[in-house]
């Protein structure tokens, strides 16, 4: 019997599309229970992604840094480096501006100021606050080096910080000379 005539045959239809629909059913099963599991394992990674962010959360609570707004001000060489002293907990008579390197122009016409701040006789703790107040709280500001300095003292949390923020001033933003 030729091939055309077999399949124009109603039993071999109705004997062959069972089976066919049957195997294709059970593909599609096995696809359903692989998305499945891959659904359970994702849900699983976002649990335990939410309980650290919780924890993270909880951590900067305990530290007294609670979620703040988005930097708003723009960096304005030693009155901010105050703030920053001064949010850190680091007496302004311990802080102390060092070189700072000519402004350049970008590309997209901000200008980059680079300021090196000393701080003296501080603890660990106070000089990373001070970083990530100049970070969180001033637009474009990134300190780029820190360097730490025991100060020899009886106190082995006492050090002499070097920071280097640099910062981009737009020049509609720039701020008044001082």
């Amino acid at each position: 019997m030729p091939l055309m005539q077999t399949l124009r045959q109603p039993r071999l239809w109705a004997v062959a599309l069972p089976v066919l629909l049957v195997l294709w059913v059970m593909i599609a099963c096995a696809d359903l229970l692989k998305v499945r599991g891959q659904a359970r394992s994702r849900l699983q990674e976002a649990a335990v992604a939410a309980a650290q962010t919780e924890r993270i959360i909880n951590w900067r609570r305990q530290l007294g840094q609670a979620q703040q707004a988005a930097a708003q001000d723009v960096f304005e060489d030693k009155t901010s480096a105050g703030q920053c002293a001064q949010a850190a907990g680091i007496p302004l008579v311990r802080l102390s501006r060092g070189e700072s390197a000519t402004p350049r122009q970008l590309k997209d016409g901000a200008i980059e100021h680079t300021e090196t701040y000393r701080l003296r006789a501080v603890r660990l703790v106070q000089a990373a606050r001070f970083v990530d107040h100049a970070e969180r709280n001033f637009t474009t500001v990134i300190c780029d080096q820190l360097i730490l300095t025991p100060t020899g003292g009886q106190d082995a949390d006492s050090w002499d910080v070097t920071v280097r923020l640099k910062y981009r001033v737009k020049p509609a933003e720039r701020p008044a000379a001082t």
